[in-house]
C-alpha cells in the first residue's frame, strides 16, 4: 500500500537529493516519516530545512500538543470535544479558505500505544469524482477572521492534485449538494480502514500532505497522557 518509511540521520538530511526524496514520498504516499531525526533539535529548526512555514496566520510558530481531558480543554478544540477518546479523521484548519498544505508533527515525548491515523483522500476522490465533490458547498460552523466563507469539499488548485477538505466538527453543509457531499464523505470514512502510524521516539517527524490525507488520533489509554507532540504548518517543501 505504501512504500518503505524513510529512515534518516542529519547528515543524509542535509543532502539536496534527500530533500527531493521527501517531496517524492509525499507525492507517492501523501506522508513521510523521518525516524529519530536529531531529537535534541526543535521542530522549528528541522522544519525550516524541510520547507517554508505557512503564511496563513501571523503566528506560524510551533504548537505543543498533549492529551487532555475534555473538562480541561476549551469547546473549540478537539480535546474539548473528545478528550482522551479518538479524534476523527479530518483536514487541519478545514474551515479556513486555504488550509495549510503540509502538516509537520514531531515527537517530543513518545508513547507506544497512541497512533496517528491516516487515510488517503485520493481514494475518496477517485470513488466519487471531482465534479460531485467540487459542487458540495460547506462553511465554517463559526466565523473565521470575521467571515463565513463558502468552501468546496474539493477544489482544484493549479500545479497540485487539488485540495480535499473534511471535518465533521468545524465545517457544516451550506447547500443541498453540500449535504449530499457531506453524507458521501461520512459514508466513505466510516467504511475505510485508516493506516496507523506511531510517533514513539523523540525526533520521529511526520510530514503530512494536508490537502490529500485525512488524519486523526487513536484514543489515549491510561498511562499515556504524557505524550507530547510538536506541530507546525508548512506551505511548501524545499
Amino acid at each position: 500500500m505504501y512504500s518503505t518509511l524513510v529512515h534518516v540521520n542529519l547528515s543524509q538530511f542535509k543532502q539536496e537529493n534527500y530533500q527531493v526524496d521527501i517531496q517524492d514520498e509525499l507525492n507517492k504516499n501523501g506522508f513521510v516519516l523521518l525516524e529519530r531525526l536529531e531529537p535534541e533539535r526543535g521542530l522549528t529548526e528541522i522544519a525550516c530545512r524541510i520547507g517554508k512555514s505557512w503564511s496563513g496566520v501571523k503566528d506560524a510558530n510551533v504548537h505543543t500538543i498533549s492529551p487532555k481531558e475534555q473538562s480541561a480543554s476549551t469547546p473549540n478544540t478537539y480535546s474539548g470535544n473528545y478528550g482522551l477518546e479518538a479524534f476523527p479523521l479530518h483536514t487541519d484548519l478545514s474551515h479556513w479558505r486555504n488550509p495549510p498544505r503540509y502538516l509537520a508533527l514531531r515527537c517530543k515525548v513518545g508513547v507506544p500505544d497512541v497512533a496517528t491515523l491516516l487515510l488517503d483522500g485520493q481514494s475518496i476522490i477517485e470513488k466519487y469524482g471531482k465534479s460531485i465533490l467540487s459542487k458540495a458547498l460547506v462553511q465554517p460552523r463559526r466565523p473565521v477572521q470575521g467571515a463565513m466563507p463558502l468552501l468546496r469539499l474539493y477544489r482544484q488548485v493549479e500545479g497540485t492534485p487539488g485540495m480535499l477538505r473534511w471535518d465533521s466538527l468545524f465545517i457544516t453543509p451550506a447547500s443541498g449538494n453540500g449535504r449530499w457531499g457531506n453524507d458521501l464523505l461520512k459514508e466513505a470514512i466510516a467504511s475505510a480502514k485508516p493506516f496507523s502510524l506511531y510517533l514513539r521516539k523523540p525526533g520521529d517527524t511526520l510530514i503530512i500532505d494536508n490537502w490529500r490525507m485525512l488524519h486523526g488520533r487513536s484514543s489515549v489509554p491510561t498511562g499515556s497522557e504524557e505524550r507530547i507532540i510538536e506541530r507546525m504548518y508548512l506551505e511548501e517543501i524545499n
